[in-house]
C-alpha cells in the first residue's frame, strides 16, 4: 500500500509560527509542502532527515511522521526548540553550524529552505552537505529566483548585507547546477513557487491572525467575537487555500513572476 502523502496536514497540526493564531493558521504553503513531499519520495529510504538552518523547525516538523530520525541543525536558539524535542522523540536540535556537525550515520534527505542565498563560502558548504550523504541521498533547495528578485545586493525584496541574515547571492539555475553537479548530484526536479497571489493572501491572513491572537487575550473577544471569526475562517479556508494552490500549481514554470525556485537533487 502506498504511504499517505499528507505532510501539509502534519505541517498545519504542528504549526507554531508566532505571527499566526492557531485559529487562523498560514494555509498558503500547501504547494511548498507538496514539493517537499515530492523530494522525500525520491529518497531510497526514510531513516534520517536533516534540516540545515531551519530556524524554528516549522518545515521539518512536517516530516515527523515520515522519518525515523530528524536533525535540525540551527545555530540560533529558538524558544520552540525545547518544546519540539519534548513532543517528538525522533526530533533533535543541534545548535551548531553544519560545518561543525558530525552525525553517526549518512543522511537520506537534506532540506535547505531559504538558506543557499545566505552562505558566504558556498562551495565549501556544498561539500559538507555532500559529505553527509551516500549515493541515493536527496537534497531539497528552496532559494530566491533572481529573475524576479534581482541580485542580492540590489534586490528590493531581499535586502542583502543588512545584519547577519542578509543575502549573499541569488543563484541562477546554471549556477546551482555548477555547484551541485561536480559533487555527484543530478537535478531530478525543478519548479517555481511563491507567486504574487500567495504573498498577498499571506500578508492579509497574517494581519488578521495577529490581531485575532492579540484580542483573544480579552475576555469578551475570546468568549463572543473570536469564535465567530474562527468559524468564518474555517468556512472560507478551503476556498482560500484552493485559490492559492491552483495559482501556484498553474504557474510552476513561471520564471518571471515567482519569488522562489525549488531544486531537487539526487546523489548518483
Amino acid at each position: 500500500m502506498y504511504t499517505k502523502n499528507n505532510i501539509f496536514g502534519t505541517y498545519l497540526k504542528n504549526l507554531h509560527e508566532k505571527d499566526f493564531s492557531s485559529d487562523i493558521p498560514d494555509i498558503t504553503k500547501k504547494r511548498t509542502l507538496e514539493l517537499i513531499n515530492v523530494a522525500i519520495n525520491c529518497c531510497e529510504d526514510w531513516n534520517t532527515a536533516v534540516d540545515v538552518g531551519g530556524g524554528n523547525g516549522h518545515y521539518s516538523l512536517s516530516l515527523t511522521d515520515k522519518f525515523k530520525n530528524i536533525f535540525l541543525i540551527e545555530p540560533t536558539l529558538h524558544e520552540e526548540h525545547e518544546r519540539i524535542q519534548k513532543k517528538h522523540q525522533n526530533y533533535t536540535v543541534i545548535h551548531k553550524l553544519v560545518e561543525e556537525t558530525e552525525l553517526d550515520s549518512k543522511v537520506d534527505f537534506i532540506m535547505l529552505c531559504d538558506l543557499f542565498e545566505h552562505i558566504l563560502h558556498i562551495e565549501e558548504f556544498a561539500q559538507k552537505i555532500s559529505d553527509l550523504q551516500d549515493k541515493g541521498g536527496v537534497v531539497y533547495i528552496l532559494t530566491p529566483n533572481p529573475l524576479f528578485c534581482g541580485p542580492a545586493i540590489q534586490s528590493e525584496i531581499h535586502n542583502s548585507k543588512i545584519g547577519i541574515y542578509g543575502h549573499e547571492r541569488h543563484y541562477f539555475p546554471h549556477e546551482i547546477l555548477n555547484i551541485m553537479n561536480p559533487l555527484g548530484y543530478t537535478l531530478i526536479y525543478k519548479a517555481y513557487e511563491e507567486l504574487p497571489l500567495r504573498d498577498t493572501v499571506r500578508r492579509v491572513l497574517r494581519g488578521i491572525s495577529r490581531r485575532h491572537k492579540k484580542y483573544s487575550m480579552h475576555y469578551l473577544y475570546r468568549k463572543f467575537v473570536g469564535p465567530i471569526f474562527a468559524l468564518i475562517f474555517r468556512i472560507l479556508s478551503p476556498v482560500i487555500q484552493g485559490l492559492v494552490y491552483q495559482s501556484e500549481y498553474r504557474n510552476r514554470d513561471n520564471q518571471e513572476h515567482a519569488k522562489s525556485v525549488v531544486y531537487i537533487f539526487k546523489k548518483q
